[in-house]
């Protein structure tokens, strides 16, 4: 039976793969996100790359590529407009920010003093919404558009660079992964600043490996530009490519010191001087100082942070165990739920780290040192944010990391390691290892995709439905005196008070009465709850309530509204004294 030709093999792998993503649309229309829309991603990318060791065709990885991007987009802009409400409540504020923008034409709706100082963020997406003319959470849909665009595209063109193809399998399934790892998912349909700075990082990481492999000094101007706009638009992306330059400066004085020492590194590839790193890394550290003293006040900030964990009894203060209440049960981290949610970090961090450095001792060159570089600095930050949080943030290090892990797994497994066997059994038997655990990585990411969907029924939904919206305009519509809701009910905005730029204030309920279901810590005259919500957020963690408060509320106050998923009562009369 003959091969299937490769634009057979490549129109039926396009078409089963937008089949999968509209089944996935179907099953989660009308219902929640979880679990189909992680479920259909496995056999979607699947049926993509298991054709891939059998056509080598340009034409056939140009369009398996761009197949891979367009999905990456669809998929994210898809989870960010699926629900009625915004993903998060960081996203809201931002939008309320840039919806003030776009009507005032000023960034002093910008109302903090970090982001007045570094407003790019804000001020991209007016832009959009004005040329385009909508609205600013529809706007902002340009950040979850351009994370699917430019992670696989980021990956790509760091294989490209390290490798000698122009097109390659390798470079397509690095692609893959890096389109759907897991924080570069979440953090593009919930868009913060850092979206923004790190898509930047991305494009300044692929200039400055161009660079370094070319010594074209007409990258340097847009490097230096870009720079530039992540200090106006994010704290860490600036941070991370000093750091960045640090790392790989002080690896290359290192290589050319074994050098002067006749320590030669067999058959390394020289190429950057002493002097021009130590100009480099002075320069950015330069920029980067007027961004932290003089934008925002960053630097003052971190000194006083750092001589606090230096205190006596500062560990107390970050580290304070779990208060218990009468009628919640907080949530447990449980291995499994650990694996679960963080496992494409713990198998695509250290597996990408390793390639990296084998790739360093095998290739020998200025560019391997760099990509491996970054994901050095990207594990240190890991490290620090295990030691305090506030550095940045597990997830949010390994964020910048994920598209050169992305990269470097795929060359280690898929190139590197077959090519240490010139031919034969062994050089397929090594081929097939490399694949599956490039496979591994691939369900890794998903799986975490999938438990970290927004309306997963085991954890805190971050997002309101229809019901709950409706709630909360009759509310903002109907109701003029204090309102008391969860903290989360309260801060999450409606489309549609964004959209007009309107700030309604709500009082949140204290923990003694939302976990403890004590009436007497009720102060507002009117309550608008979700009855059929059961998992609470609060500074200590996930709690479950374990009481029915729509029962217990509507055995004493009087019901003003309700749709079944909101209800509001009215405290001024009660139905029972008791």
């Amino acid at each position: 039976m003959n091969r299937l030709s490769s634009k057979t093999a490549l129109y039926l792998s396009i078409a089963l793969s937008f089949v999968s993503i509209l089944i996935g649309f179907g099953l989660s229309h009308g219902s929640r996100l979880y679990p189909w829309m992680g479920v259909i991603l496995l056999p979607m990318l699947l049926l993509i790359l298991l054709p891939l060791p059998f056509y080598s065709r340009d034409g056939y990885l140009v369009t398996c590529f761009i197949v891979i991007v367009v999905l990456a987009i669809i998929f994210r802009v898809y989870v960010y407009r699926y629900p009625a409400s915004m993903i998060g409540l960081d996203p809201d504020g931002y939008a309320y920010w840039v919806q003030g923008v776009m009507e005032t034409g000023s960034i002093a709706a910008v109302r903090d003093s970090f982001y007045l100082r570094a407003p790019i963020f804000e001020v991209f997406p007016a832009i959009i919404g004005l040329i385009a003319g909508v609205n600013a959470p529809t706007a902002i849909v340009v950040y979850p558009a351009l994370t699917g665009l430019i992670f696989p595209l980021t990956a790509f063109l760091i294989v490209r660079r390290l490798t000698t193809d122009a097109w390659s399998k390798v470079a397509v399934v690095a692609a893959a992964i890096a389109g759907f790892c897991k924080v570069s998912t979440i953090l593009s349909y919930q868009p913060i600043a850092q979206t923004f700075g790190v898509l930047q990082w991305c494009i300044i990481l692929v200039l400055l490996l161009g660079y370094i492999q070319t010594r074209d000094s007409r990258r340097i101007v847009p490097i230096m530009l870009l720079f530039i706009a992540a200090i106006f638009t994010h704290k860490l992306p600036p941070t991370l490519i000093v750091a960045l330059s640090v790392v790989f400066g002080g690896m290359i004085v290192a290589v050319n010191g074994l050098e002067k020492l006749d320590w030669a590194i067999p058959n390394y590839k020289k190429g950057i001087s002493t002097s021009r790193v130590v100009f480099t890394v002075s320069l950015l550290s330069l920029i980067l100082y007027i961004q932290y003293f003089h934008v925002g006040g960053l630097g003052i900030r971190m000194i006083n942070r750092i001589v606090f964990l230096f205190q006596p009894g500062s560990e107390s203060a970050l580290y304070t165990p779990s208060p218990s209440y009468s009628n919640a049960v907080q949530i447990q981290t449980t291995v499994t739920s650990l694996l679960l949610r963080r496992g494409h970090g713990f198998v695509l961090l250290p597996l990408g780290g390793i390639s990296g450095l084998i790739l360093v001792v095998a290739n020998r060159r200025d560019e391997t040192v760099f990509a491996f570089a970054a994901v050095s600095v990207a594990s240190l930050f890991i490290l620090a944010s295990l030691v305090d949080p506030s550095i940045g943030g597990v997830g949010r290090s390994l964020y910048v990391a994920e598209p050169v892990l992305a990269a470097l797994v795929s060359i280690g497994f898929l190139r590197l390691l077959p090519s240490l066997f010139g031919s034969g059994r062994a050089r397929t038997l090594l081929f097939s290892v490399g694949a599956l655990l490039v496979g591994f990585i691939i369900v890794a990411q998903i799986v975490s995709v999938t438990v970290a969907l927004p309306d997963r029924p085991t954890d805190y939904r971050t997002y309101l439905n229809n019901d709950e919206l409706a709630g909360k305009r009759f509310a903002n519509e109907h109701v003029t005196g204090d309102i008391a809701t969860d903290s989360y009910y309260a801060s999450e905005g409606t489309i549609r008070s964004i959209s007009r730029h309107e700030k309604h204030e709500y009082q949140h309920f204290k923990l003694q009465f939302l976990f403890n279901s004590n009436m007497s810590a009720l102060e507002s005259r009117y309550l608008l709850i979700r009855p059929n919500v059961y998992l609470y957020r609060s500074s200590n963690g996930i709690y479950r309530i374990t009481w029915d408060m729509n029962q217990k509320l509507s055995g004493r106050y009087n019901t003003v509204y309700t749709n079944g998923n909101s209800v509001l009562f009215d405290r001024g009369e009660k139905q029972i004294v008791s």
